[in-house]
């Protein structure tokens, strides 16, 4: 299939953020190239920067340049610490803006960011319209690679809206401390070779900035609906009341109150509501926006954070907000931000997620999102999903979207034989998808399908003799693949070199689900059955050279719904079960080889109630999607009695609100249910997981909500953070 064109702008809806009449803001694109060696960049006279509260100017804000640096080190929380490197300061105007320093030098591929701390609130045609001095208002732009130095007429425009952006994409990768703003990455999770990851150095932090653009670019300082896409669809869809609703929030912070004179009752609120549990109140307002980000999980106060959303600013009794419609948003005394998030009824978090609409990717020979089951990642973060017709599938294909943009790299073509019933999703170290068919058309062997990662071309059908309905595949180091069956047991396909593929002897068992590698080239298999158990095929040889024994199964595991499994830092198997005795379960090897033994025990609580596929991230936490209707994702904290829930507000396909495009796709509220058959999920080297919902037909991207990982699972780095 034919690659689409990589887009540089992105869709826009203006938010009712006045401009003031700066006219800085010459363009809407989101330059994420990298030339092809670090090179070094000062930047030309042209470059301003624009600081406002809202859609007012603030002034005389403290303005930091810095770079990101690949020192940083990969700590236990799962974030990244360290110092980023201070190229410039300087000091907004009082109408808010700034001259980047003819001192900064900036080399790429590093990236840079602006901060801007403290300032004096303007409220345009309000009585008071000089306030004095916000202390704690902080405010940031992820602007991207150094490379944007060399550009003409770059303008980069801060508020409230590019630090929700910032501090939601980047949340693994930030750090404050009082004024003092570090984006860090460890050089193995940095800009990779030329921005692009490889099999041995993901880039999770180019990435990341390129998310962080994605929901607002770095020049506007406005939300966008979408993050691109093709002709017939417009892309990743944004959530823009949730963003709004986060905007908002922290604009009443940088303000302070409707009073005036000074008076911050509304920041002191926000300061307290966000303020983690057994730590120390935010210092500024960027803190504050960047607890809630770091935090979903332990956020307590997301109900009072939202009726916090609800004060009407700056007079209480104006009624514009309530009849939203474009031309009330000019009016001063309207929140600046919209749409804001309806109802509290059903938020539980404040997750940002950014996803892929029903039928997203099609084309004259394939089908778009129609019935997303599974998902796997490459080492670049380029998503691969296989799709399906419907529930009873008549056809099926795979979708490859580059992350970094939300375009389509491409869409194969429907297969009504081999892959007529979608399972399982891999990807190989060589360039190669793998997926598996629970059932075939008529005439059609039970097969593993194969195709061209770059271009989406099927490359052959691999038959699995002795195997039917297909449930899982996974990679290990060596490139070799291997399937499990939904009826019964497993074997290995051995890479014997030149895209040709030997059949082992398929291994009788139980019905098997998930399969993984751990970093040993031991085989862990999730059963799917009543009768819970996981099995493991133990390597009797090294990693370099596995030998395999029989397999071994471990004691029972109460409950039902035991499908996936994840493997932690140590090789020990994770896994969630439903029904009585239920809840996470960690099974450990005792002994080597044939001689090992598996001993499986729960080592948390949770509600799940149909838990399919699962994967650790970087810090060994595990995830499984739920495939019970209006159930969200479950995370296993290391060390947490119980395992926590994000319930995001995913994006209505559909909705609308007033004033929004014609035909947008945006959100008008948080749903209760959200996706609906869940299957499948992965985790990127930003931290954000992905995930399907088939019967709702999307794609969503819930972004950096985990520890980043490595997304290659061949790479068999379970539970380290890159």
């Amino acid at each position: 299939m034919k690659r689409s064109t990589r887009l540089t702008h992105v869709r826009q809806l203006a938010l009712g953020v006045g401009l003031l009449g700066v006219g800085l803001l010459t363009g809407c694109g989101v330059a994420l190239s990298t030339p092809s060696s670090a090179t070094d960049y000062n930047p030309p006279p042209s470059i301003h920067g624009q600081v406002n509260m809202g859609k007012n100017n603030i002034g005389f804000s403290k303005i930091t340049i810095y770079q990101t640096v690949n020192t940083g080190t990969a700590g236990p929380d799962g974030r990244y610490t360290g110092t980023a490197k201070v190229l410039g300061t300087t000091t907004a105007d009082a109408g808010g803006t700034w001259a980047m320093p003819a001192s900064v030098k900036c080399s790429s591929p590093d990236m840079f960011y602006v901060v801007a701390a403290e300032g004096v609130p303007y409220l345009g045609f309000d009585t008071f319209t000089n306030e004095p001095n916000n202390t704690k208002t902080m405010m940031m732009t992820a602007v991207g690679d150094c490379s944007i130095l060399n550009q003409s007429n770059v303008s980069i425009f801060t508020n409230e809206a590019t630090t929700v952006a910032a501090v939601n994409a980047l949340a693994p990768f930030i750090s404050v401390s009082g004024q003092t703003v570090n984006v860090v990455s460890s050089a193995t999770n940095y800009a990779g070779v030329n921005g692009v990851g490889t099999a041995a150095s993901a880039a999770g932090l180019k990435h990341a900035f390129a998310n962080a653009n994605n929901l607002d670019a770095y020049d506007t300082g406005v939300y966008n609906t979408a993050t691109g896409g093709n002709a017939i669809y417009e892309g990743g869809t944004i959530n823009m009341p949730l963003l709004g609703t986060l905007a908002y929030m922290q604009y009443l912070g940088d303000v302070g109150s409707d009073a005036g004179g000074g008076d911050y009752t509304y920041r002191d609120q926000l300061l307290k509501l966000t303020t983690p549990p057994g730590g120390s109140e935010p210092a500024t307002t960027l803190e504050a926006m960047l607890n809630i980000a770091q935090r979903k999980y332990n956020i307590a106060n997301v109900v009072p954070l939202w009726q916090l959303t609800q004060t009407q600013m700056p007079h209480p009794t104006t009624t514009c907000q309530a009849n939203n419609s474009v031309g009330h948003y000019a009016t001063y005394n309207c929140a600046p931000y919209f749409p804001q998030l309806l109802s509290s009824s059903n938020l539980s978090d404040f997750s940002v997620a950014i996803t892929y609409p029903k039928g997203y990717g099609q084309t004259s020979t394939g089908q778009g999102l129609a019935y997303p089951l599974y998902v796997a990642l490459d080492a670049n973060d380029n998503v691969y999903v296989a799709n399906a017709s419907a529930s009873s599938s008549a056809k099926g294909n795979v979708i490859a979207i580059e992350s970094s943009t939300g375009n389509i790299l491409w869409t194969s073509n429907d297969d009504t034989g081999s892959f007529k019933d979608p399972r399982a999703i891999a990807v190989d170290s060589q360039n190669h998808v793998f997926a598996v068919s629970k059932s075939v058309g008529t005439g059609s062997p039970v097969a593993i399908t194969e195709w061209n990662a770059s271009t989406g071309t099927t490359m052959q059908t691999i038959p699995t003799t002795g195997l039917t309905n297909l449930a899982g595949i996974a990679v290990d180091a060596h490139n070799n693949l291997w399937v499990t069956s939904g009826t019964a047991g497993f074997a290995e396909y051995t890479n014997a070199g030149s895209n040709t593929y030997t059949a082992g002897t398929p291994v009788t068992t139980v019905a098997l689900g998930q399969v993984q590698i751990d970093q040993n080239q031991n085989v862990w298999a999730a059963s799917a059955t009543t009768a819970n158990q996981m099995y493991f095929l133990p390597n009797t040889g090294t990693a370099a050279a596995p030998a395999y024994a029989s397999p071994v199964k471990s004691t029972p595991i109460a409950g039902t719904g035991h499908f996936g499994v994840g493997i932690d830092a140590t090789g020990a198997a994770i896994s969630m079960t439903a029904g009585t005795g239920t809840g996470v379960y960690k099974t450990t090897v005792t002994g080597t080889g044939a001689s090992a033994t598996l001993s499986a025990s729960v080592v948390a609580t949770t509600a799940v109630a149909s838990p399919k596929q699962g994967q650790t991230d970087g810090i060994g936490s595990y995830w499984a999607v739920d495939n019970a209707s209006g159930k969200p994702i479950f995370r296993y904290v290391p060390g947490v009695a119980a395992a926590v829930a994000y319930l995001p507000c995913y994006a209505e396909q559909g909705g609308t609100y007033a004033g929004a495009p014609s035909g947008s796709n945006t959100s008008i509220s948080c749903t209760a249910t959200g996706l609906s058959s869940k299957l499948d999920l992965a985790i990127d080297s930003t931290g954000s997981v992905w995930t399907t919902g088939a019967a709702t037909g999307v794609v969503t991207q819930i972004l950096g909500v985990a520890a980043p990982t490595w997304p290659l699972k061949s790479q068999a780095k379970h539970g380290v953070m890159p």
